[in-house]
């Protein structure tokens, strides 16, 4: 068995969240603070909303190029952030600049644009070197012979971010994002950096994909004040991208495995009471969660003082990551809350032990 790690201080849930690239107001940001995975963040969505960030940057390809018969047309989308009604009335000026009078329009609904000439057919030369085609939803190639075109593809966004400042420059190894609805198509990015604008320092760290939870150990420590989760998940089928819980921390090493004998099952805890005649009636249901029973021995002086601050950091009320390979975090990495955590005991000069009971999500 591998050493076990413990993550209790999250310096996401510790630090300010500075920025957002969008959110819908019902499902702030600051929900990826909080230990209840349930509560999401969800980027911009919603009636009137236009989904979340289209952002053009300089980098991108921002050309339209069309055809009303008397020629190849070239519109150039100006670089800057926008939502889906922004960005659809952007385009529509942007094109009818430089042709006749052209609509776009985007659906919240199915996440698609149209873009039509009211005044007849039109051609769109989307395979062409330069296009914006995949930020829009259409397929790379030339699109002809109509007067209306609706993209191919479902967008809700270019990309999406949150920044964190943690106050003072401070170590990360270790990243969880637990209750995200990404698809296997997702770019996940952690980056860190010494100012907020991430300029300054900038450090990258792409993490692999993984379904509903991740957690991951980056290759190398990283020491800095700002981090921003930034992902790119322009084929998401769902009308946002909603994060629940982000952790961000150091691993802290026991030195050790939990010993055999732990134990694992699920605590039910719902109430009841019962009547004279001795029926039974419920007066709290509540879903069952979880547990495990662990115990650690021969722990260092380092490993106990390891366990000090998880105790003092999460008490019986946050919660901590426990993972118990640290070669496969992402299939051994549990997150949980410790019950009513006992003291480690020392049982000689250098040597502890301690055990401890832990409950997770329903």
């Amino acid at each position: 068995m591998q050493n076990t790690r413990i993550i209790a201080k999250s310096l996401w849930r510790d630090g300010t969240i500075i920025a957002r690239s969008s959110q819908n107001p019902q499902f702030p940001a600051e929900s990826t603070q909080d230990d209840d995975t349930a509560l999401t963040w969800r980027s911009r969505s919603g009636a009137g909303s236009g989904n979340g960030l289209f952002r053009l940057s300089s980098a991108w390809n921002r050309l339209i190029c069309f055809d009303e018969g008397a020629g190849k047309l070239v519109a150039n989308l100006t670089a800057g952030d926008y939502n889906g009604h922004t960005l659809a009335a952007h385009i529509a000026a942007v094109m009818s600049a430089v042709g006749g009078d052209y609509t776009c329009t985007y659906s919240e609904l199915t996440g698609k644009f149209t873009i039509a000439r009211p005044a007849g057919n039109f051609t769109l030369y989307f395979a062409d070197d330069g296009t914006t085609s995949d930020a829009l939803g259409f397929n790379a190639e030339t699109k002809t012979g109509a007067a209306t075109y609706t993209s191919d593809n479902r967008r809700i966004h270019t990309e999406e971010y949150i920044a964190l400042d943690v106050g003072a420059a401070a170590e990360v190894d270790f990243v969880a994002l637990l209750n995200h609805n990404f698809t296997a198509t997702a770019t996940i990015t952690l980056f860190g950096a010494d100012d907020a604008a991430f300029t300054t320092g900038l450090t990258t760290d792409v993490l692999a994909y993984n379904a509903a939870n991740g957690y991951w150990i980056l290759p190398a420590p990283r020491t800095k004040r700002y981090y921003q989760i930034h992902i790119v998940n322009r084929p998401n089928s769902n009308l946002c991208v909603s994060i629940g819980t982000i952790v961000l921390g150091k691993a802290r090493d026991l030195g050790g495995p939990f010993r055999r004998g732990w134990g694992r099952g699920y605590v039910n805890d719902s109430a009841s009471e019962e009547t004279p005649s001795r029926n039974l009636f419920l007066t709290q249901a509540r879903p069952a969660v979880r547990s495990w029973s662990c115990s650690w021995t021969n722990l260092s002086d380092a490993a106990q003082a390891y366990i000090e601050e998880a105790v003092r950091e999460c008490g019986g009320v946050y919660c901590l990551i426990v993972c118990t390979d640290a070669s496969d975090p992402m299939n051994n990495s549990h997150w949980f809350r410790m019950v009513d955590p006992p003291l480690a005991e020392n049982i000689s000069a250098n040597r502890w032990s301690w055990s401890c009971d832990f409950i997770g999500q329903p």
